[in-house]
């Protein structure tokens, strides 16, 4: 099995990486299909990338990171010549260790690897690692092959050819250094990136965007007046404008123009950039890539001439089609018909279309149809030199992909209107990824440091608020004829503040212990609806003061509660949940309980609070969230409540999920193992009880409809499927959509309707339900008129057992 990927060369490198810009340029300019970290002092010892083992169909997990697992698998040949480079370059760092070395596919095939390294040398000068990247070649050489067998095909065809026509032969003699030109600029075509601020226009950049303007360093500043200056004046009005359009439009700046280098070489370079807006809409920043693209230019001008050279011959035409990766198309106007190019096809994953215009209009992305055909009619009509668009179009029926369309009119009819245009289309899907992933990167990276840098300036705030107390309380303690009044005051505001500080102190010490797996669970049995009603005994208290009702629901009797767990840390999982809604839920209510679901315990925390939106959801429980920052800042502390509840979940074998919607409240749940501690008691869950006497008790006081739960589950014989209603208009919708009531239990004084109005709604609905009203009011008058709403029987609080028994044996035995 292969070693974790987290040794000590990966660490290394990443350190390496931090701290020696030469290393960052090598990775960032020849790293493509995998890399290689080797410890020269103990040559066994090395560390490679997952993707390469995957480009060799490997799974990364299975190889050791030791040479012993490609050695095997390299071809001897190149591994000579890897050893004899490779020496050379120790020996002497002007050396360069680059060459092609052939490795074998899990499958048999052949895969070819371009190899480049530099050893990192110790301050005198001691090779001590080898630095490594791998470019995938396989498909070059594919390629290679394919032009060979191409060039013999064509070669035995020579005779024919130069008897049918002497201006076909040079025509394929161009095609053939055309061809030799496009794959050098393939392979040898290097993107620059950068970022502008727009409010100074200074940006920052890649070494190899400043190599693209010809210089060989990067420059210590550069602002888009320095890039505008490198553009040609006959272009740069329309650089500008389409610049200006871009931030005034939110919309992406991409171009394509002339510059002159440093050194007065013109050059062509297209450049790319997407913009970014502030909370308030306005854009800050453009980030975006430059890349040279004057080979491309002139390949694309050598192919129009090519072509039109070779009208005559559909046989070399053909061997264009098939040598180049870029589809092209030949769009006779008039009679709408198209020629689509093999190459044409494979980029859309058919093997073969309609040969007409609407085969390529129909497949546009709906969104990017508009502009696409605009920009063709634009071409048409004279406007534009030649046609160019990035555009999405729809892949064998299945999903869309990137392209990018160019073209231009070759042929015109006596009134100078168009009659034939000729084209490409190329595929930039994995242009288009790179460029998304890159500013997604960068965003993520940025972001996760202003938030580590906002915990971190929170938590001094949180820690030095209370110090601030416990200092200049007790400084105030030491002053003469001080009071006793004032001496306890200030006593309790330093005792206070030593809380809060402790409770700061303790979420971190908690969190780190967490993080570096220091804490284990400690299983004990213990009463799970002993620890709940504890929980709402203090958190009771605080709703009060709130005036938010809490509501309690247990799953099970007392007996099948008890469980095996670490109640210390369900404790404090449920502690930090109930907080958090309490700070959040200023109307509505808040219920926690639990329920078993198989062989499961489904605890829960529902509120109807802020709630969370759904974008937010799946980070809410991670360290240094947008959303955990946002609570930190309007509520106090330091926001890891949810981070610690959710290891502490995990700790206890189960997990914690989140259910809600912004503005209508969150629920909580955490899915925790059932393990009773009495084996030999049978669970009686809620959701088997329905074959046992229903009771309704409608009660708006928690605390009441606890003691009446408790009476009728610990001082009668029977077990009962009870319902808690928490207002007389919940018990009257409950009665009309539960088919069987036994009993209910009717307070009188409750929210939105009362228990007399709800007693006679109950009983013009079933008017055989037995309902029996408990209030704290005891006249006669008030008995008369409960009876005269329809009651069956009437008990006054405080509720005594003996009652309750009275009614339980007179109704339901």
């Amino acid at each position: 099995m292969r070693e974790k990927d987290s040794n000590y060369l990966k660490k290394e490198l990443y350190d390496l990486v931090k701290t020696d810009e030469k290393i960052f340029d090598f990775i960032q300019e020849s790293s493509m299909d995998g890399l290689c970290y080797r410890d020269l002092e103990n040559i066994d010892n090395e560390w490679r990338s997952d993707k390469f083992w995957k480009v060799l169909g490997y799974d990364p997990k299975e190889m050791a990171t030791k040479p012993s697992a490609w050695k095997t698998i390299v071809n001897k040949e190149d591994y000579k010549l890897m050893l004899d480079n490779l020496q050379k370059h120790l020996e002497n760092p002007a050396h360069n260790y680059s060459q092609v070395v052939r490795f074998t596919h899990k499958d048999g095939s052949t895969v070819w690897f371009r190899c480049q390294g530099i050893a990192i040398r110790d301050k005198n000068g001691a090779p001590i690692r080898m630095l490594g990247s791998y470019h995938n070649l396989t498909n070059l050489k594919k390629r290679e092959a394919e032009l060979i067998a191409e060039k013999e095909k064509a070669e035995k065809n020579e005779k024919q050819l130069i008897e049918q026509n002497k201006k076909l032969n040079e025509t394929t003699k161009q095609y053939i250094e055309l061809e030799k030109r496009l794959q050098f600029a393939l392979t040898s075509s290097q993107t620059g990136a950068w970022d502008l601020d727009l409010i100074d226009h200074t940006a920052i950049r890649t070494l190899q965007h400043d190599k693209i303007f010809g210089y060989e360093e990067l420059l210590p500043e550069w602002t888009y007046e320095m890039f505008i200056e490198h553009v040609l004046p006959e272009h740069r009005e329309h650089v500008d404008k389409k610049f200006n359009t871009a931030v005034e439009l939110k919309s992406v700046w991409d171009f394509e123009c002339e510059i002159k280098r440093c050194d007065g070489v013109i050059r062509w370079i297209r450049a790319r950039g997407q913009h970014q807006t502030d909370e308030q809409g306005n854009a800050y920043r453009m980030a975006g890539i430059v890349q040279d693209i004057t080979e491309q230019k002139k390949h694309e001008q050598i192919l129009l001439e090519a072509k039109e050279k070779a009208e005559k011959s559909q046989e070399l035409l053909q061997l264009t089609h098939e040598a180049t990766k870029d589809g092209i198309w030949d769009w006779h106007i008039t009679s709408n018909d198209v020629f689509y190019s093999k190459g044409w096809l494979n980029i859309l994953e058919v093997d073969k279309v309609e040969p007409t215009y609407e085969t390529w209009a129909s497949r546009i992305h709906p969104k990017d149809k508009e502009f696409t055909i605009q920009s063709l009619k634009d071409h048409l009509a004279g406007k534009t030199k030649q046609w160019e668009c990035d555009h999405r179009m729809k892949i064998n029926n299945k999903r869309w992909k990137w392209v990018k369309g160019r073209g231009m009119v070759v042929q015109f009819d006596e009134n100078n209107q168009p009659t034939r245009m000729v084209g490409t289309m190329t595929d930039i899907e994995l242009q288009k990824k790179a460029e998304q992933e890159l500013i997604i990167a960068k965003e993520k990276a940025e972001e996760s440091d202003r938030l580590k840098t906002e915990f971190i300036n929170n938590m001094s705030h949180e820690i030095r608020t209370p110090m601030n107390g416990i200092l200049g309380f007790s400084n105030l303690l030491n002053k003469e004829d001080l009071s006793a009044q004032k001496q306890k005051r200030y006593t309790d505001i330093i005792q206070s503040s030593g809380k809060q500080l402790m409770r700061v102190i303790d979420d971190i010490l908690e969190i780190s212990k967490l993080e570096t797996k220091q804490v284990k669970a400690i299983e004990k049995p213990f009463s799970l609806n002993d620890l709940l009603l504890q929980l709402f005994s203090i958190f009771d208290i605080k709703a009060k003061e709130n005036k938010t009702p809490l509501y309690l629901k247990k799953g099970l009797t007392d007996k099948a509660s008890e469980v095996y767990s670490d109640e210390s840390k369900l404790n404090k999982i449920l502690s930090n949940l109930i907080e958090n809604a309490l700070k959040f839920t200023s109307e509505g209510y808040i219920e926690f309980g639990y329920h078993l679901n198989n062989n499961d315990i489904e605890l829960y925390v529902k509120d109807t609070g802020i709630g969370i939106s759904k974008d937010k959801q799946e980070i809410i429980f991670d360290r240094f969230s947008q959303e955990q920052s946002e609570l930190a800042k309007n509520v106090g502390g330091l926001g890891l409540g949810l981070s610690i509840a959710k290891e502490n979940a995990e700790l206890l074998g189960g997990n914690i999920r989140l259910i809600s919607e912004k503005s209508k409240g969150s629920n909580f749940i955490v899915t925790i193992p059932y393990k009773p501690a009495n084996t030999d008691n049978e669970v009686f869950d809620i959701q088997q009880a329905k074959s046992a006497p229903t009771i309704l008790i409608a009660e708006d006081e928690e605390v009441n409809y606890l003691f009446l739960e408790a009476l009728l589950e610990n001082e009668t014989d029977m077990r009962y499927h009870i319902i808690h209603s928490k207002n007389g208009q919940e018990a009257i919708d409950t009665c009309k959509s539960e088919q069987h009531i036994d009993l209910v239990f009717m307070d009188i004084k409750m929210p939105i309707v009362n228990g007399y109005d709800a007693t006679k709604s109950i009983k013009n609905i079933k008017p055989d339900i037995p309902i029996v009203i408990q209030t704290a009011y005891t006249t006669n008058e008030d008995r008369a008129k409960a009876f005269s709403s329809g009651c069956d029987d009437f008990i006054t609080k405080p509720i005594s057992e003996e009652s309750i028994n009275h009614i339980i044996n007179k109704y339901l035995h």
